[in-house]
């Protein structure tokens, strides 16, 4: 059984073997920008440059592949342009708070916690234009 580490942030996280490293591929806990190393390789590369591990990345099914075909939606009038910048207000606020939950998830807890109440308050802000 082949051994693989990987490092992320400095830390290192044993991993038991192929299998276990295609699970955690497979639940979102390893990504393509991670190191990885096992004994075979000379040093730490970036998973997605270790053919054996970008080739689990290419095996995990996309979200859009997991879900059934939806019908087209029924066709609706242009929305006003004051919609349509409210809307990407919320988008926005959404992104905002998407980024500040990644920053929290890779250690970064202060920029992670501003971004999640920018984004609170850019979406309400934007909800509330409406």
């Amino acid at each position: 059984m082949e051994q693989w580490k990987l490092r992320r942030n400095n830390a290192e996280m044993p991993i038991g073997g192929t299998g276990e490293l295609q699970q955690l591929v497979r639940d979102g806990k390893v990504l393509e920008s991670d190191y990885v190393w096992n004994p075979i390789l000379e040093k730490w590369l970036y998973a997605r440059d270790v053919a054996e591990v970008a080739q689990l990345f290419r095996q995990v099914p996309t979200a859009s592949a997991a879900l059934p075909h939806a019908p087209s939606p029924p066709t609706a009038s242009a929305p006003s342009p004051q919609a349509t910048k409210s809307n990407q207000g919320c988008a926005a606020g959404i992104a905002l708070a998407l980024l500040g939950f990644a920053a929290l998830f890779w250690g970064i807890p202060i920029i992670g916690g501003l971004l999640i109440v920018a984004g609170i308050v850019v979406g309400v802000v934007s909800a509330a234009q409406k």
